[in-house]
């Protein structure tokens, strides 16, 4: 049991690094990091209009996490938020849709 264990855990780890490291190489050329691949994604993909609250949920990320990601996406011009507010709407510019895509 204890084998089998280490062997699934193992799996997961090295799964999710060599996840990690895609994010990485793709992203790159633009400056960007794997959180902010993952907003993106999630911003892009909501059929419904998303929150900073709940991209940490989605995200598994903590408040603080997301909110220096945004603020990295909005500087950049990916993402704009319809008001200054944590719960308030995201979502992407063109040039965020155009990364998105």
């Amino acid at each position: 049991m204890i084998d089998r264990f280490q062997a699934f855990v193992s799996g997961i780890t090295i799964c999710y690094k060599y996840i990690q490291k895609i994010k990485a190489m793709e992203m790159t050329e633009f400056g960007l990091k794997g959180t902010h691949v993952m907003c993106i994604f999630y911003i892009h993909h909501s059929e419904q209009e998303i929150t900073a609250a709940q991209l940490c949920q989605l995200c598994a990320e903590d408040k603080a996490a997301i909110s220096r990601t945004l603020v990295t996406l909005q500087d950049k011009g990916y993402v704009q938020a319809d008001e200054k507010k944590y719960r308030a709407h995201l979502y992407l510019t063109e040039e965020g849709e155009k990364l998105a895509r």
